[in-house]
């Protein structure tokens, strides 16, 4: 009998949902959440054990985003399942580093894939942000020093930004901020034209 035991495993799988959380199907929504938190959930689950069990040393990365730590209008159960992957593999972290098991989320700056492309809504916020996206093939060797090194990783300077622009505010202010703005930007009225 041969056993296959694997000791590294790297969590990309996301979808993004955007618009009002109104308008949106309920079931796009829910399966928003399997696949960016409830699958890796289930996935980290098992790994986790039997790297546990087998005493193996290894690492568990899991890409997140910016959009996890801060309010994120228009895509709500994206950012929710960053902000839940983020907290999960901190958490983590603590759990299993005195066993020999690295644990990390990145959270990279927008990256040119396909990620955007069969998106409901557009919106300019998102599209202006994608001006800055970096090649895929930029993040590997970034993604590979996180292992060992940190918990939590900002990758690219839309997350540095964002992480540094939010260090010194409490996260209603952003809310707050953020709602009394929102009325003014094109997307909400756009999009808000329905609700009325």
């Amino acid at each position: 009998m041969i056993f296959l035991l694997i000791d590294s495993f790297f969590f990309s799988a996301g979808f993004i949902t955007l618009g009002f959380m109104d308008q949106a199907p309920l079931g796009r929504l829910l399966a928003n959440i399997e696949c960016n938190a409830t699958a890796a959930v289930n996935i980290t689950h098992h790994f986790v054990g039997l790297m546990v069990s087998k005493k193996l040393k290894g690492c568990i990365v899991f890409t997140s985003s910016v959009a996890g730590f801060i309010p994120t209008p228009f895509a709500a159960m994206y950012a929710s399942t960053k902000a839940f992957i983020s907290q999960m593999a901190a958490c983590l972290h603590i759990e299993v580093q005195n066993l020999g098991i690295d644990v990390c989320a990145v959270h990279p700056s927008p990256v040119s894939s396909n990620f955007y492309d069969k998106v409901e809504h557009k919106i300019e916020l998102m599209e202006a942000a994608q001006k800055s996206a970096v090649p895929p093939q930029d993040l590997p060797n970034a993604i590979f020093k996180s292992i060992g090194a940190c918990a939590l990783h900002d990758l690219g300077g839309m997350a540095w930004g964002t992480r540094m622009g939010t260090f010194f505010l409490p996260y209603n202010f952003f809310t707050k901020a953020f709602a009394f703005a929102a009325p003014y930007l094109q997307d909400y009225k756009t999009h808000n034209a329905n609700r009325k």
